[in-house]
């Protein structure tokens, strides 16, 4: 599977909308967040580990992102501008490749569109303390090499089956975040096979 991460931008080529077009369902709330991929030294994803005062999924691991505000041209402007916001990564930092399909969060009622950025190498990063614990990083030969297991996940008064990458650090990544995950994962292993 190795093979698979040699080149994220090769692997993703034409398999992500260009433009980051959003179509929400009716009555859901719009929002995007930013899939930064680090190219070197070994391709990994960048998540925030949301901080433990937050009022919803504290602790969680997510990725940088939030609702789209009416400044914002669209999911892929919402992203950067989010990105910068919570983490202090600059824009001119990030290729954007284009979004995967929109992901509806079962718990909140909102549409996420997540925007996959190129970094050529980690930036220094601000992390802004009221929202993000810390930054980890999730090489992307361990989410190739795994595929996360179903489980059934409560928020509030809602029960929904989600997905969960196991990690041997215990940093494990569920719900919306892991399916983000893993629709990447999936295209990143057709782009390979190609």
């Amino acid at each position: 599977m190795r093979t698979a991460v040699l080149s994220p931008r090769d692997a993703l080529a034409g398999r992500l909308d260009p433009e980051g077009r959003h179509r929400p369902e009716p009555g859901l709330a719009r929002a995007a967040v930013l899939v930064p991929i680090v190219e070197e030294p070994e391709p990994a994803l960048l998540l925030t580990r949301r901080a433990d005062t937050l009022r919803l999924h504290a602790g969680h691991l997510s990725f940088p992102g939030g609702r789209e505000e009416e400044g914002d041209a669209g999911p892929v402007q919402a992203a950067l501008r989010e990105a910068e916001e919570e983490i202090g990564l600059d824009r001119a930092h990030v290729e954007v490749l284009g979004a995967l399909d929109a992901v509806r969060s079962r718990t909140q009622g909102i549409s996420v569109v997540p925007v996959v950025g190129l970094l050529a190498r980690r930036p220094e990063l601000e992390p802004r303390a009221a929202e993000v614990a810390a930054i980890v990083e999730l090489p992307l030969a361990e989410v190739l090499a795994t595929e996360p297991r179903e489980i059934d996940w409560t928020a509030g008064d809602t029960t929904v089956r989600t997905y969960v990458y196991d990690r041997a650090d215990g940093d494990d990544v569920v719900g919306l975040t892991a399916r983000i995950v893993k629709h990447l994962a999936e295209r990143l292993r057709e782009g390979a096979a190609r």
